[in-house]
């Protein structure tokens, strides 16, 4: 029996980095796994890393509150919990404070603290 055994576990930001690596980690421990990815082209990615019914890779983007709300849903909907999150979704911008722009100091909060908040917020359905 694996540890994980039976739970559903979403992870976010799982098309590279340390979501890709947790994401393949919690599926080997027998989780069914909902990896997330911002857009097509990481949920082509997500979808592309392997066909098994405990993979259900879904489209979500941590900064937009209204398509975290519909991908959660959707979770419930079809699986009737979670069980867990890895919260990962993040961005880094290699700029100093002074050579940094606005947008790039959005972009980088909407993910990186908007995001979270956004993903384990109290609005969710139960």
């Amino acid at each position: 029996m694996a540890l994980l055994d039976s739970k559903i576990v979403i992870i976010t930001g799982a098309a590279g980095g340390i979501g890709s690596a947790t994401a393949d980690v919690v599926w080997e421990q027998g989780a069914t796994v909902i990896p997330t990815g911002r857009d097509e082209g990481e949920l082509a990615t997500l979808s592309a890393v392997r066909d098994d019914p405990r993979w259900q890779p879904i489209q979500m983007d941590v900064t937009d509150e209204p398509g975290v709300i519909r991908a959660l849903t959707d979770v419930l909907t079809r699986f009737g919990r979670v069980d867990g999150l890895v919260n990962n979704a993040g961005i880094l911008i290699l700029n100093d404070v002074p050579s940094s722009t606005l947008a790039e100091f959005d972009a980088m909060f909407g993910v990186n603290v908007r995001g979270r908040i956004c993903a384990v917020g109290p609005r969710y359905p139960s």
